[in-house]
């Protein structure tokens, strides 16, 4: 697959049905849902009035890309591959809580509610939950939903002076099922350069390294396989040997027999069980290629730390004094 980008506008109701079922997915390196209360709250205020809210960033790939379970229950898989989403997590999963609050993968249900009279939205307490003019905002979204019937459940009368104009406030509100928001797929297997795409076009928010994704597949199909390598990492940076993750990446990769140039670790012959020898592969390299350095050239400075033995391989062990010959 050569690489595009398409950009499309589209109703917000669209991705949201993509979502719930299973056409869009989330990768695994996405971070879980943080969003409080009240950004959920801002977030319909902001398609209220017409903001904009920012574009999603979907991937559509013929790579066989790990994905975990969404915070909204999807009703199928998708016959098709799916598009993964890469950028808007937060707003499409809020968007869906409140469109289908059953979707809600915790069954712990948002309760957004609108209030006719000031035209704000708002997360009632348990008093204002009493208050029959804050009206869901799930039951507001509904396809078919009529507007009068909403308010006369509610205790307005049709002759009531406000009547019109709350019937005209509860259209807009349904009326953000159309609001058009900005799609954009980028379509490529190079998960190098989906990377970089990513990074290019969130500059504001959490940026994609280009080693993320393979570390997305390794948690996937190698369970303890983040830990192991993370612990490697931390023990490295404690005898002054902080190495970037992606150059290790490149090595096992190396290791692996793909290549070092791009990082080959997500394809369908990369499981557990071989993914987990090419770590033990780039382990051992790496501690050797450290015990030299520390031993043989005295890097780091007397009073850190050299790697010995571990794991059938090399350890942190305290380095020699400056007297004494190397080993």
């Amino acid at each position: 697959m050569g690489e595009s980008v398409k950009q499309s506008n589209e109703p917000v109701v669209s991705p949201v049905e993509d979502l719930l079922q299973g056409k869009i997915v989330i990768p695994s390196i996405q971070r879980d849902f943080v969003w409080m209360r009240t950004d959920v709250r801002d977030l319909f205020d902001s398609l209220y009035r017409g903001y904009p809210v920012g574009a999603l960033l979907l991937w559509e790939t013929n790579l066989e890309v790990p994905f975990r379970t969404a915070a909204v229950v999807q009703s199928a898989k998708s016959s098709r591959k799916p598009l993964y989403l890469l950028d808007g997590q937060q707003r499409l999963t809020s968007l869906a809580w409140v469109y289908r609050p059953e979707s809600k993968a915790d069954g712990r249900f948002i309760d957004l509610r609108f209030d006719v009279r000031t035209e704000e939205f708002v997360n009632p307490s348990a008093v204002q939950r009493k208050d029959p003019l804050l009206i869901p905002v799930s039951t507001i979204l509904q396809e078919g939903v009529q507007f009068y019937e909403l308010l006369m459940d509610a205790g307005v009368e049709i002759g009531h002076p406000d009547f019109r104009e709350w019937t005209k406030r509860l259209q807009r509100v349904n009326d953000i099922r159309k609001q058009q928001i900005v799609v954009i797929t980028y379509s490529s297997d190079d998960y190098e350069e989906v990377a970089e795409v990513f990074a290019r076009l969130n500059k504001g928010g959490r940026r994609l390294s280009k080693g993320d994704l393979v570390y997305s597949a390794i948690a996937a199909r190698w369970a303890e396989g983040l830990q192991t390598m993370d612990a490697f990492h931390d023990e490295l940076r404690d005898v002054g040997f902080g190495l970037d993750r992606e150059a290790v990446l490149r090595l096992m990769s190396l290791l692996a027999g793909t290549t070092a140039r791009h990082i080959k670790l997500i394809g369908s012959s990369m499981d557990g069980a071989a993914l987990k020898e090419a770590w033990q592969a780039t382990e051992t390299a790496l501690r050797l290629a450290v015990d030299f350095l520390s031993r043989g050239v005295r890097y780091p400075p007397v009073g850190r730390t050299h790697v010995t033995e571990r794991r059938g391989g090399p350890r942190a062990a305290p380095a020699s004094p400056a007297g004494e010959a190397a080993a």
